[in-house]
């Protein structure tokens, strides 16, 4: 049989971002919402009085090993559906638990719905190997919309909506390009061992050997350089990536006075901090007044400094 189906291409790498997304920030999105809903000295006193008042087994003993060791990091996403669901306090969506959320539906209950929804339909339960690159978009730009959403009720950041950017262009082999390195670290150690030779080999033409550790000084410059172009091409990939999200975000932003204050502040002030409560449009102003000099020709970079 013919294994051609089977190779790495476009398609299938964009299957592998929507899986890791799935697995990487959204279930851990699902683990701090249950943090912040249950506390692990809680967790195990809140299932028994749900199993008992229910008269059945919810959920295997697998899964109530995994409760009463109270280690989210440990739960996937079927046990954090259940616990969810059954065990917090939040309120079900506007078409009940377990069913479709409206696409209008911003409630935490809709997204982790959604959560579970899009990693049956297209991880778990897939039946292609592959995605275009216009299904792609469509199911990133959903899975970003989650994540948005889901860290806008948690007020901690935006840690998995940044982790989300990188995850779509960055190389899925590492190993691959720390095999280049390492050849490429091979050669340079080979190049010095012939030139330690060179040295010895003429020594009394000193003008031609000075000449030759030019050349190598040269080699080195060019090779920072290349260093430097290759960092500033993934710094500015990412960076594009940001500003396009930003112009998405961009289409529902309503202009508000605190807004308008912040622009007429920015006219005669070197310096603007936006305050405000988690969840009144703090980083929506920044964003958009950000790419409004960015169309006046202004260069603009996004700072991060952890604290």
């Amino acid at each position: 049989m013919s294994l051609s189906k089977y190779k790495s291409n476009r398609g299938t790498t964009h299957l592998a971002r929507i899986a890791r997304a799935l697995l990487g920030p959204c279930i851990d999105l699902l683990r701090e919402v249950l943090a912040k809903e249950i506390s692990p000295p809680d967790l195990e006193r809140k299932v028994k009085d749900y199993i008992r008042e229910k008269r059945k087994p919810s959920i295997s003993e697998k899964q109530k090993q995994l409760v009463y060791s109270k280690i989210y990091s440990d739960f996937d996403i079927t046990l954090l559906y259940f616990l969810l669901r059954n065990v917090c306090s939040i309120s079900p969506h506007k078409n009940k638990w377990g069913n479709d959320p409206e696409n209008t539906d911003n409630s935490v209950s809709a997204n982790i719905e959604r959560v579970r929804i899009s990693r049956n339909e297209w991880y778990g339960h897939a039946t292609d190997f592959s995605l275009s690159d216009s299904d792609f978009e469509r199911k990133w730009k959903h899975i970003s919309q989650i994540v948005k959403e889901l860290e806008c009720y948690l007020g901690t950041g935006t840690k998995y909506q940044d982790t989300l950017i990188k995850l779509k262009t960055c190389v899925m082999d590492p190993e691959s390009i720390e095999l280049y390195i390492d050849t490429l670290l091979t050669d340079i150690a080979n190049l010095k061992e012939g030139f330690g030779e060179l040295q010895t080999n003429v020594a009394n033409i000193k003008e031609s050997f000075g000449e030759l550790q030019a050349d190598v000084i040269y080699m080195r410059e060019g090779f920072g350089e290349l260093q430097t172009d290759v960092t500033n091409l993934k710094e500015s990939r990412i960076e594009k990536a940001i500003f396009d999200q930003w112009k998405q975000d961009e289409v529902c932003f309503i202009l508000t006075k605190a807004c308008e204050e912040v622009e007429k502040l920015i006219i005669n002030r070197n310096l603007v901090i936006v305050a405000g409560h988690s969840g009144s449009g703090k980083s929506a102003i920044i964003q958009h007044i950000a790419l409004k000099y960015r169309e006046q020709g202004w260069t603009v970079k996004r700072v991060k400094k952890n604290l």
